[in-house]
């Protein structure tokens, strides 16, 4: 609560298992991840940091499993993905009221899959991406159309993306998918 930069970080080639905490307040992250690090976070309740819920550092590889966390209002990003990083998010809420950032950011050089989670809010996008996403059977929710002009999607996928969207449901954005020089695969949704 209220650290300087994360309430738990991992570097230097870490290995840990993250569960049931509550990180807030503090002056970058909630949880950050950085150098090659490898992490299981389940169960916490990340909300009102300054930057991001979970931050994930540029880096060689890491690897992390994201599952049933609680990853709301914060002050960019739910989670925000650098590049190097390999991560499964599975179950969880990211939400965010206001605000222009993306809800989450996939930068390229990265590569997620995302199941069963709720992506909620009123940022540019649910999923703002220009490296590889895999989404099967979640929830994109967008809650206030932005007062003027795109974008409002709920994945914007930026040029050299690479993307995979089955059986989502996606409410309330201004488009589900905005694609520009991506390749796309839409099924089911």
């Amino acid at each position: 609560y209220r650290n300087g930069l994360t309430g738990i970080g991992l570097k230097e080639h870490a290995s840990a298992t993250i569960l049931q905490n509550e990180c807030f307040e503090n002056g970058r992250s909630g949880i950050g991840l950085s150098d090659n690090s490898s992490a299981i976070v389940r169960h916490n309740h990340l909300h009102h940091n300054k930057a991001s819920g979970i931050g994930f550092a540029k880096c060689a590889t890491g690897t992390a499993l994201i599952e049933n966390n609680r990853v709301i209002d914060n002050g960019m990003v739910a989670a925000g993905v650098n590049p190097g990083w390999n991560v499964t998010f599975k179950d969880n809420v990211f939400s965010r009221e206001g605000g222009m950032p993306p809800i989450v950011m996939v930068f390229g050089g990265s590569e997620t899959i995302f199941t069963g989670n709720t992506i909620r809010g009123s940022g540019v996008a649910g999923i703002r991406t220009n490296g590889k996403v895999r989404a099967l059977r979640n929830r994109f929710e967008g809650t206030k159309m932005r007062a003027v002009g795109p974008p409002n999607y709920g994945i914007w996928a930026l040029p050299g993306a690479n993307i995979q969207f089955t059986d989502n449901t996606v409410t309330g954005w201004r488009h589900a998918i905005f694609a520009d020089r991506a390749k796309v695969i839409a099924k089911g949704n």
